[in-house]
């Protein structure tokens, strides 16, 4: 008699001791991976620079000036900082800084490099690396980062040369988000008029909050930061 066996209920002896084994083998392994992620998770590393940028423009009625708190981090984790090499993940946070130089007239240095006359900057948070040298992206950088930013902190203020700005702009309608326009932080006089030049931009260590006062300057930015967040990239 030929016997058709459409299914199988038993597991022969000696794949069945296969199969055990490398179920084993693959619980070993999702183990010591789950092990590894862990210990790299809780063994990352998260700097924090609080600053406050002033910026000081010259005006036919004097000295105007603004001030803004932002925060840098720099993070990243010991596996990444081996496999990957030195250097850190970054970001900051705050806003933009706001000076009005009255009669209707306001310049802002931005939290973007591009499109600005910036050749010593390629981002913003990189500013307190050059001005207090942080050591981001060097060997020793995981160790090295707290005490330096420790070392920071107790320190003055730094003169930042106009190189190393971020894009400055102005908004020729304050109501309007379109009407902005690029500036030369040479040569402002060639967009507001004879007696307007920048003075000087200082940066130093702050315990202050983060600067939180654009959406009640800029009445539109509320709405365009909400359509964002819904993923339109078209303007306001």
């Amino acid at each position: 008699m030929i016997e058709y066996r459409l299914f199988n209920t038993k597991v022969d002896g000696d794949v069945g001791k296969i199969v055990s084994k490398k179920i084993r083998w693959l619980v070993t392994i999702c183990v010591i991976v789950a092990a590894f992620l862990g210990y790299g998770f809780y063994n990352s590393s998260v700097f924090r620079f609080r600053y406050q940028v002033t910026v000081e423009v010259g005006t036919p009625d004097g000295i105007k000036s603004g001030v803004s708190v932002v925060e840098a981090v720099y993070w990243r984790n010991r596996f990444g900082h081996l496999f990957l090499g030195p250097g850190f993940p970054s970001t900051i946070l705050g806003e933009a800084l706001f000076v009005d130089l009255g009669r209707g007239q306001n310049l802002l240095p931005t939290l973007t490099t591009i499109e600005s006359n910036s050749r010593k900057l390629t981002r913003p948070e990189y500013l307190p690396l050059r001005l207090y040298n942080l050591p981001w992206g060097r060997t020793n950088a995981v160790d090295a980062m707290k005490d330096a930013i420790q070392r920071a902190n107790n320190s003055g203020s730094r003169m930042l040369s106009f190189d190393m700005l971020p894009l400055l702009i102005r908004f020729r309608d304050i109501r309007d988000p379109t009407s902005f326009e690029e500036l030369d932080p040479n040569d402002l006089a060639s967009k507001y008029g004879p007696g307007y030049s920048l003075k000087s931009a200082t940066l130093k260590p702050s315990t202050d909050e983060i600067t939180d006062q654009l959406d009640r300057i800029l009445v539109w930015l509320p709405a365009l930061k909400n359509r964002r967040s819904m993923g339109e990239l078209q303007n306001v």
